[in-house]
């Protein structure tokens, strides 16, 4: 079992029993007790209760845990649940959390089977003409012999140059929309009373591997400390970081609940985000097969044009 699947079960069974009322340190007692809980998870679980015994808070407890590594940003929304006494509501918010990392790496795995199997297809095609054509290749007109050396060897270099180039852009467009995660972070964070500058130092961890987009959320909070706007705060930080989009749907959103009175602010942009990311993915995801086809076709014709074709020309003759 891998860290991140024991982290997203034990958050998910741990999300369970606390919303049911059951207080944490006899859930966690439970989950040790669980004859069918993996030999993973109750190491955790009994280095939680070890620690939570000794009078630790849970959010210190997990943040040294030996058996799996929680990340800042997780122990910092658990610090900040304990304060708020939403723990409940907070492990159901991690655990959702998690199954949308764990959908988009499994997204991006799915994808990459297509682009993978034509690469490997295109390769064996290549070594099987070899072996059952050895004339091609062993040819003494050693013109000929170079030709297609050098047409196999470039033929493969573009292959896998298309099948990396294939690999950033699907990692890309199937990786969770960093935007997506900070605004459902906000939103949930400011939904349970906790106020925005709050919200946006809880939620940094959330986009500390996107430096441009952490860059921005100090940024905002900074200037909201200064007393300017909500909405001119994201939509400049935003807009200078490069995420055009998201500074204007959430700048847009804020005026209008400073207007209007309207709440989920937060919520709703990161939904508005979430579809458009959701169309970008749909989009170049249609384009994958055929794209990939023609470069299939591509790689099959410089190799036909420097072997089959100048030997039946009579130059392998």
């Amino acid at each position: 079992m891998t860290q991140s699947t024991a982290m997203a079960i034990f958050t998910g069974q741990l999300s369970e029993l606390v919303q049911h009322g059951i207080p944490v340190r006899k859930a966690v007692t439970n989950l040790t007790r669980m004859r069918s809980v993996h030999p993973r998870i109750r190491a955790l679980t009994e280095e939680i209760g070890f620690g939570l015994e000794e009078g630790r808070a849970l959010s210190s407890v997990l943040g040294s845990c030996s058996a799996v590594h929680f990340p800042q940003w997780y122990t910092a929304f658990v610090g900040a649940a304990e304060e708020k006494g939403c723990l409940g509501e907070t492990f159901g918010f991690l655990a959702e959390t998690l199954r949308t990392r764990q959908k988009s790496l499994a997204s991006f795995f799915g994808a990459m089977l297509y682009p993978a199997v034509v690469v490997v297809l295109c390769l064996a095609s290549s070594v099987l003409a070899a072996l059952m054509f050895p004339h091609f290749f062993a040819n003494d007109n050693l013109a000929y012999r170079n030709g297609a050396a050098g047409a196999f060897f470039f033929a493969s270099l573009f292959l896998l140059g298309v099948a990396f180039f294939a690999v950033f852009i699907l990692r890309l467009v199937t990786q969770a929309n960093p935007c997506v995660s900070l605004m459902n972070a906000l939103a949930f964070l400011t939904n349970k009373g906790t106020s925005l500058s709050e919200s946006l130092e809880c939620a940094l961890p959330v986009v500390e591997k996107n430096e441009r987009l952490c860059d921005a959320v100090l940024g905002i909070r900074e200037n909201l400390l200064r007393g300017e706007p909500p909405e001119k705060a994201f939509s400049e930080q935003l807009e200078e970081a490069g995420f055009s989009s998201a500074a204007q749907i959430v700048s847009t959103e804020l005026a209008m609940a400073e207007s209007g009175g309207e709440k989920n602010v937060f919520e709703r942009t990161a939904k508005l985000l979430g579809q458009k990311a959701d169309k970008l993915r749909s989009s170049v995801l249609s384009c994958e097969q055929p794209v990939l086809l023609c470069c299939a076709a591509v790689y099959m014709l410089i190799l036909l044009k420097n072997t089959l074709m100048p030997y039946m020309m009579g130059m392998g003759v």
